[in-house]
């Protein structure tokens, strides 16, 4: 690995973790965690439901959240695409 990638990863987890502290400080209502490889595998071979589609919370009619949050990242069509990071919604509760 040369010294100006190892540099550049490590201001990227310098930024990660800045944004870590923000939210746990601002309150935000979610966690966001690297997609690993064995979770993507697991996500598929057990069904794992954790997605806006299976919250109690989700309004199907208009696909938003009835306590206002964001919900893009939250969707199951934004993990067809293999995103780098998962994104966990604090308030989720299953259907």
């Amino acid at each position: 690995m040369q010294g100006g990638s190892r540099r550049s990863t490590s201001r990227e987890w310098q930024r990660r973790a800045y944004r870590w502290r923000m939210a746990r400080a601002c309150g935000e209502p979610f966690v966001r965690q690297r997609a690993l490889p064995l979770f993507v595998a697991e996500r598929t071979r057990f069904a794992l439901r954790f997605t806006c589609e299976y919250c109690t919370y989700f309004r199907a009619e208009d696909e938003r959240c009835t306590h206002g949050y964001p919900n893009a990242e939250h969707k199951s069509a934004h993990y067809e695409q293999s995103p780098d990071d998962l994104l966990f919604c604090k308030d989720f509760e299953l259907l």
